[in-house]
């Protein structure tokens, strides 16, 4: 049975009875075939229609496919509905990528070295260093020193030589060309034993302690200079044949100094002044001389102290003071010489100054 709707309220009736009874709602009169057309709202589309009367045949054997017309709105909607999702899709893809640009690389950095995935990322400073043979620095050449004459080259340095053993004896020879100035190599001072040979213009020696010996009764030499003491049983031997020996330190606690410098001099220059030493020879020392001219600025004291001179042609001896119960000899070195010209300071009642027996 086809279906309508009423004009006037819309209510469904049915087809037949649209022009022939009137609406129970709104009680309208029949429409006249013979009036005008009434525009009336579109008719919606039967959901009924093309469906059997009973709901027993709908899939039965033999039943045709349901059909129905489909609503042009509808329709629209759908269509309206798949450009507007197709736009919001574009427009986020283009918003990623536009966030996805904006975003810094992990390598912004330039100081940045790439890396594997499962590692830090590596600086230049953290890089390893290139492997390599090892190459030793230049060396450096010595520096220039400006002076009023004109540049000169800084000396080179002396190398250090560690001192022998005190129980090893030590032999050095200067060699056939020997330099002006010979300086032991390193200090007497733990019982060291040194003996010198050759020849050379000037010894320079600074000390001798603890029970060193220095044996240079081999070494010729023109000057010798020692600067420090001779302390705790030490000794020392030389050999200046008209040359000169200064000492300016003290001969102390039982040490042992013999010189041979004949036509020469010996002078021990320091003077003995109150609570300064000088060149002192004290406690128990021995000191053999023989030479042309012997001076003793120092004082001369200790108990079993001995001071033994022996003088060259045309000779003399200044001793400044004899104290305590040291003991001073002295004699020419042949009979028959001039006799030495002898100056003598202060000698101690317990002391002893006297010339030797012929």
């Amino acid at each position: 049975m086809a279906m309508g709707a009423c004009p006037d309220c819309g209510l469904p009736r049915a087809e037949s009875e649209l022009g022939a009874k009137p609406c129970p709602v709104c009680a309208a009169a029949p429409v006249a075939t013979s009036a005008p057309a009434r525009r009336t709202k579109p008719a919606d589309a039967d959901p009924t229609d093309g469906l059997p009367a009973d709901a027993s045949e709908l899939y039965g054997p033999g039943a045709p496919a349901p059909t129905r017309t489909p609503d042009p709105q509808t329709r629209n909607l759908g269509v309206a509905t798949f450009f507007f999702g197709a736009l919001v899709g574009v427009c986020g893809v283009f918003g990623v990528q536009a966030i996805d640009d904006a975003k810094p690389e992990k390598n912004d950095d330039p100081t940045e070295v790439a890396a594997k995935p499962d590692e830090p990322p590596i600086r230049p400073a953290e890089q390893p260093k290139p492997s390599g043979p090892v190459v030793a620095p230049m060396p450096h050449e010595p520096r220039a020193k400006l002076t009023d004459s004109g540049p000169t080259l800084a000396p080179a340095p002396r190398p250090v030589v560690a001192p022998p053993p005190p129980w090893r004896v030590t032999t050095i020879d200067v060699g056939p060309n020997p330099p002006d100035v010979f300086t032991l190599p390193f200090p007497l001072k733990t019982g060291e034993h040194v003996i010198l040979k050759g020849k050379v213009k000037t010894l320079k020696v600074y000390m001798l302690d603890a029970g060193a010996i220095l044996d240079a009764s081999g070494l010729e030499v023109g000057t010798v200079t020692i600067s420090g003491k001779i302390d705790n049983r030490s000794m020392i031997k030389l050999y200046a044949p008209n040359g000169t020996v200064h000492i300016t330190g003290k001969v102390d606690n039982k040490s042992v100094v013999e010189i041979n410098a004949p036509g020469g001099e010996v002078k021990f220059t320091a003077l003995t002044i109150g609570t300064k030493e000088g060149s002192k020879i004290d406690n128990g020392s021995t000191v053999a001389i023989t030479a042309r001219v012997v001076e003793f600025k120092g004082d001369i004291n200790g108990t079993d102290t001995k001071v033994a001179v022996t003088l060259t042609r045309n000779a003399w001896l200044k001793v400044a003071s004899v104290s305590g119960k040291a003991a001073v000899e002295y004699k020419p070195q042949a009979a028959g010489w001039s006799p030495p010209d002898v100056i003598v300071g202060t000698v101690a009642p317990t002391a002893t100054f006297r010339e030797a027996e012929k």
